[in-house]
């Protein structure tokens, strides 16, 4: 378990040492974020890193944008806070031109440096 979270970790400490801070991760031209009270526990919209780097999800939990932009599972993630789940998201994000899932990715990486 441990292993899969702290290649996570390196991964991602080795992104920010190639670009910097997250500012200089490439990022999404257009964002909105809003909380979903709803109540309901369905999830959905269309996806995370959709063809040309869209992303389209309502009434998600952060912990699921954080395993699809990591690459992690769940059980992978040790000491996060219980909103984590608990708490639920709509979120839109376009990229500015079309980008390939490895940049989406990377872009989900500043979203969530950014905002969270």
């Amino acid at each position: 378990m441990r292993c899969a979270t702290t290649a996570a970790a390196l991964v991602m400490s080795g992104m920010l040492q190639l670009f910097g801070q997250s500012s200089n991760l490439p990022s999404f031209e257009v964002v909105s974020i809003k909380h979903n009270n709803s109540g309901n526990n369905a999830i959905g919209g269309h996806g995370v890193c959709l063809t040309g780097g869209r992303v389209s999800v309502s009434n998600i939990p952060l912990n699921l944008i954080i395993e699809q932009a990591y690459g992690v599972k769940e059980f992978q993630v040790q000491g996060r806070p219980s909103w984590l789940t608990s708490e639920r998201f709509d979120i839109e994000a376009k990229p500015g031109s079309p980008v390939k899932y490895d940049e989406c990715t990377l872009m989900l990486w500043a979203l969530l440096a950014d905002l969270f």
